[in-house]
């Protein structure tokens, strides 16, 4: 969560500038001047002159000393001159954050600004638009952010009416209207508006130039396309933006500035996992607040430094952090933000009452003033308060949270990365709701929030292909599967897990699994590592597993001949199709065992104009010819033999298989077939890639980005290399990996693998699976199910679960 970073950066939109005060002030004379009008001199402009130097100088104790001599000693007959020198002075107590100063300051230089005659307030247009500026910073600084959208956008219409006067310096205007945008970006940023933040950012980075003069502004505007960023969760992204804008304040000497962008970088390596990194960004930014006296610099930084005590689930140090820092805060928004953190943290100590104290009062403040992701926290936060001793208003404050999160997650600017990191912590107010409705008997209701949060990116990338996926009325889905399926659904919510049983025209059930998430975890830990390493345990493995999974609902599935499996969590590293049922036989041996990522998904319909242009039953891919990566002729032998099963078919192996063909005859496959190097990136899905022969006109990388601009209409696509099924398990869209981008391209099924296999065990198991498929791409689970069978025929160790059970088939929509 990064809303501990929202509010001090109103200091960056007023005093990016502050080093080049006197300058801007010499700027306005030069702008009367030109317009004819003469500045009269002050009764006394030494104290002035000082002032400003001071200010440019950072000195501002001494600069607000100076400028109270400066205003009693100057004449208030000058009017343009005494103006100038108050937004001077309201600029300079807001940078000391003495807000009830500086307000009045900007209050009485909007006063004088007032009583100019016209013809001085249009040559002082630049002034009346720095002047809206401040004073929509210091609403900013109370929380009051309608009212500070309304003068940032009235200083835009002020500097898009134009004036000549102002082109002998073209670049001030356009630095003022940088910072307005940001100003502007900033407050939507805040009510979830991130598309409209982005495009506001992006119009404020080109209003800048390379000029030095510019700096500060750029590096203000990229320290907010980071924490924009990270309000998304797109962490690894946001890092890049910062670490140019803390470059920038670092040269400058600009400490405040550069310590923010540091609390930045801290909350995204937070985001990205990495603690250690996190904790040397919080440190430093604690260090240079106590150095420089940056009092809400320094409550932020440990607001942060608690959030990491709660991960390693110190949670009574951080509400011990917390209740210092919420005595030393006074500024609305930043309170609001404590009080959040504080009782996220006294919900795990057990302090419901306080608890429910602090999430109530920053809700109330987090409405009032349209903060939706604090809104949505603190929703969250009451909901859980409730869960013990009254479900109704549990469901009540959890449903308003889930509301809020859908509103925000249509908002989210960017392509599918943005969208998928963008829910990351978003899952606690649906597993809330789940919970309620799962111990209430209400198994419809709870499957259709579990929905919500499955494979989201997925269905609305499908939905972008013209496949119907249907809305939230569950038994509308349930009634299009067919008569002979099961589909199995989980649902891993911390300590408590389900199971949804659904077969069509039958109401859902639920099943409360005998396992907590931590449990399933460390056996699906033990279960792969005693297959990988041949261990005899692994059939008790095996079959403790199917007794936590599957044996409540054995009833229900008996008479199932295909087994779907819509995992959670952990469960997407599970091979189902090898656990051993109660009849001591491997599950695959029962009934047919596929995947698939949501039920929407799977009972999603395909529309009938999609179609190839110049189809072939089969494409492959086998044996690409790379320096980093070892030759594959099991694999090319394999692509040779498959071949011969299609006609027509395109076989393309070692210098022939390139990147750039794959992209130019997928489109065309009945049936795609990709034997080549898998490399899978843990910590950006996004970047796993299918190795390919690089040419002069790419790197031979397949990515999943790549995957998701091709189009594969109705293809069947298999997989047949190294842990091609794995990836990323990430919240709201479940494994993020080459079979998930495979299946948003347009895939109907994809069959991969979860480990790295054996060559020539695979050779043998992929001609078996495509002699059975014979290019029927709908039967894929029975198509593999005959092939991982066959496997189990061969000798010892050759039958074993590692050289069969590592494929699975996930399955898209079907119809």
């Amino acid at each position: 969560m990064t809303v501990v970073n929202t509010l001090d950066k109103s200091k960056i939109f007023v005093l990016w500038k502050r080093k080049t005060a006197g300058l801007i002030l010499l700027f306005f004379a030069q702008l009367l001047c030109a317009s004819g009008q003469e500045l009269s001199k002050p009764i006394n402009d030494s104290p002035c002159k000082a002032a400003r130097l001071a200010s440019g100088q950072d000195n501002f104790e001494d600069a607000s000393r100076l400028i109270k001599q400066c205003l009693e000693s100057s004449s208030k007959n000058d009017t343009a001159s005494y103006a100038e020198n108050l937004l001077l002075g309201a600029e300079i107590e807001f940078y000391l954050e003495n807000d009830r100063q500086a307000a009045i300051y900007a209050s009485l230089a909007e006063n004088q600004y007032v009583s100019f005659a016209d013809e001085t307030r249009k040559a002082l247009w630049l002034f009346s638009i720095k002047l809206k500026k401040v004073q929509a910073a210091l609403k900013v600084e109370n929380g009051e952010y309608q009212p500070a959208l309304r003068l940032y956008k009235e200083g835009l219409t002020i500097i898009d009416s134009g004036n000549d006067i102002v082109q002998k310096d073209g670049g001030e205007p356009h630095r003022l209207k940088a910072d307005l945008l940001s100003g502007v970006s900033f407050i939507q940023l805040k009510n979830g508006l991130y598309a409209e933040a982005i495009t506001n950012l992006e119009s404020a980075l080109a209003q800048l130039s390379d000029s030095p003069h510019d700096s500060y502004s750029r590096a203000a505007i990229l320290n907010d396309f980071g924490h924009l960023l990270n309000e998304q969760r797109s962490h690894r992204q946001a890092i890049g933006y910062l670490e140019k804008s803390a470059e920038i304040w670092q040269r400058e000497k600009d400490w405040f500035n550069y310590a923010m962008t540091q609390q930045n970088l801290a909350v995204a390596y937070r985001g990205i996992g990495d603690y250690k990194q996190a904790q040397v960004f919080f440190e430093r930014v604690r260090d240079l607040a106590v150095k420089n006296n940056f009092l809400e610099l320094e409550t932020m930084s440990l607001q942060g430094l608690a959030s990491l005590e709660q991960v390693r689930g110190e949670y009574k140090k951080a509400v011990e952090i917390l209740q210092k820092v919420l005595s030393q805060s006074t500024a609305s928004v930043r309170r609001a933000e404590i009080l959040w953190r504080l009782s996220s943290n006294q919900n795990l100590t057990g302090e419901n009452t306080s608890a429910r104290i602090n999430a109530t009062e920053c809700y109330e403040y987090a409405t009032a003033q349209k903060i939706e992701n604090l809104r949505y926290l603190c929703a969250t936060n009451l909901g859980v308060t409730f869960l013990q001793d009254s479900p109704v208003t549990a469901e009540k404050w959890l449903s308003t949270a889930v509301a809020i999160t859908e509103n925000l997650s249509r908002r989210v600017a960017g392509r599918e990365p943005e969208k998928v990191y963008f829910m990351q912590d978003k899952s606690a107010a649906y597993h809330g709701l789940i919970k309620l409705f799962a111990k209430a008997n209400k198994p419809e209701q709870a499957l259709a929030v579990s929905e919500k949060l499955k494979s989201r990116v997925l269905r609305e990338k499908l939905q972008s292909r013209s496949t119907k996926i249907l809305g939230d009325d569950v038994s509308s889905r349930i009634s299009n599967l067919p008569a002979d399926t099961t589909v199995v659904s989980y649902v891993i919510a911390d300590n408590e897990c389900f199971a949804f049983v659904l077969k069509a025209n039958e109401p859902p059930k639920v099943i409360a699994l005998p396992a907590s998430e931590a449990k399933l975890r460390e056996q699906i830990r033990r279960y792969r590592e005693s297959i990988l390493t041949f261990s005899p345990t692994f059939k008790r493995e095996a079959r403790a597993l199917y007794d936590s999974l599957l044996k409540a609902a054995e009833g229900e599935i008996a008479n199932a001949k295909h087994l779907i499996i819509v995992p959670d969590g952990a469960l997407w590293e599970l091979p189902f199709q090898a656990l051993i049922t109660s009849s001591n036989k491997y599950l695959v041996e029962e009934r047919e065992i596929s995947y698939a990522p949501s039920l929407g998904v799977l009972t999603g319909a395909r529309s009938p104009t999609t179609s190839k242009t110049n189809p072939k039953n089969l494409v492959a891919f086998a044996n690409s010819t790379r320096k980093d990566s070892p030759a594959l002729p099991e694999a090319e032998r394999e692509a040779k033999d498959i071949g011969k099963l299609y006609a027509p078919s395109s076989i393309f192996v070692k210098t022939a298989a390139t990147e750039r063909r794959v992209k130019t005859e997928a489109a065309q496959a009945k049936v795609l077939h990709l034997a080549v190097h898998g490399r899978i990136d843990q910590t950006d899905p996004f970047n796993s890639a299918l190795l390919f022969t690089e040419d002069s006109g790419d790197d031979g990388r397949l990515t999943v980005s790549e995957i998701l601009q091709m189009n594969l209409p109705d293809s069947l696509v298999v997989l047949s290399s190294c842990d091609t099924s794995n990836g990323q398990v990430l919240s709201g869209e479940g494994l993020l990996s080459l079979s998930w981008a495979f299946l948003a391209a347009g895939g109907q099924s994809v069959v991969a693998a979860q480990w790295a296999v054996e060559e020539k065990a695979t050779a043998d198991l992929m001609l078996n699976f495509h002699r059975v498929l014979n290019g029927n791409v709908t039967e894929s689970a029975n198509a593999l199910r005959a092939a991982q069978l066959e496997a189990l025929k061969r000798p010892a160790p050759f039958n074993h679960p590692f050289y069969w059970s590592a494929f699975v088939a996930v399955e898209g929509p079907q119809r």
